[in-house]
């Protein structure tokens, strides 16, 4: 995919963030984290799709609004076959304490944000068990074995907190066609 192509997934995934207060009302109470100290802000989510959809472009936009808000932020990435529609990943740990470590743990993250279905049941277990799971519902489907739909629909729902979007729709939605996958 081509740099504009990332960016285009990008803007994709910002609007629906943008678009996302309905959402985001959604998502579970911050209560059902893994969090000690309920005095504490601390966030750990993890971005996930496929080369060429702007994760780390996500990562870096989330990490800026963080510094800019004066928290602290701790970003790692793995984008090994990126450039190939490989897996990526992005680790962003927010909080308004200092962050030791930029990995999060299995088992910890409040929040997996996918652009990608398929790519977002990867991550599951480093969901913790009152995270959410936020998928596009559109697949890319960049491999001949694709698995079909229904079975990845159904590990999803198979979740307990979980927030299904079609952000090729929500593209549409704001006149952004170039973002839309189709």
């Amino acid at each position: 995919m081509s740099g504009s192509s990332a960016r285009n997934y990008s803007i994709q995934l910002l609007l629906l963030l943008s678009a996302g207060e309905s959402v985001f009302k959604q998502l579970p109470e911050k209560g059902k984290n893994k969090n000690p100290d309920p005095d504490r802000m601390k966030t750990d989510i993890i971005l996930a799709g496929v080369g060429g959809q702007g994760i780390l472009t996500i990562a870096a936009a989330i990490g800026f609004a963080t510094l800019s808000e004066k928290m602290f932020v701790k970003q790692s990435e793995v984008h090994g076959m990126s450039q190939r529609g490989g897996a990526v990943q992005s680790h962003l740990r927010l909080s308004d304490q200092p962050v030791a470590s930029d990995l999060i743990p299995m088992g910890c993250a409040d929040l997996i944000l996918s652009v990608e279905p398929m790519e977002s049941l990867r991550y599951l277990p480093y969901l913790n068990p009152g995270g959410c799971l936020v998928t596009n519902s559109v697949p890319y489907l960049n491999i001949p074995n694709y698995p079909e739909e229904k079975t990845i629909h159904d590990a999803v729902k198979s979740l307990p907190n979980y927030i299904w979007i079609n952000a090729d729709e929500i593209a549409r939605e704001y006149g952004s066609i170039k973002s839309s996958i189709s």
